[in-house]
């Protein structure tokens, strides 16, 4: 399989907050704001980078269906809620 650079870098460079991630972003802050959870907590819990997962909840990443899979169980919702919840 060949890649671009391009391709690389749009992976790892993170993104200015779309719409659709800045509503996942504020979905998963105020699940976790719920549950009184710091920003480090989950992202231990999760087995993410707390800058990472900082980053995911202001809309800067745009989180692959994993990530999001794992902060949904760190958060103990199903995934699908917290998408729902984003859609609102």
């Amino acid at each position: 399989v060949d890649i671009s650079a391009e391709t690389i870098h749009a992976a790892v460079v993170p993104m200015k907050g779309t719409p659709e991630n800045l509503a996942l972003g504020r979905a998963m802050r105020a699940a976790r704001e719920e549950q009184g959870v710091s920003q480090e907590a989950l992202a231990l819990k999760a087995g993410l980078h707390r800058n990472y997962y900082s980053s995911i909840e202001r809309g800067n990443h745009n989180p692959s269906h994993l990530v999001i899979l794992k902060i949904a169980e760190a958060l103990n919702v199903k995934a699908s809620e917290l998408l729902a919840r984003a859609g609102q």
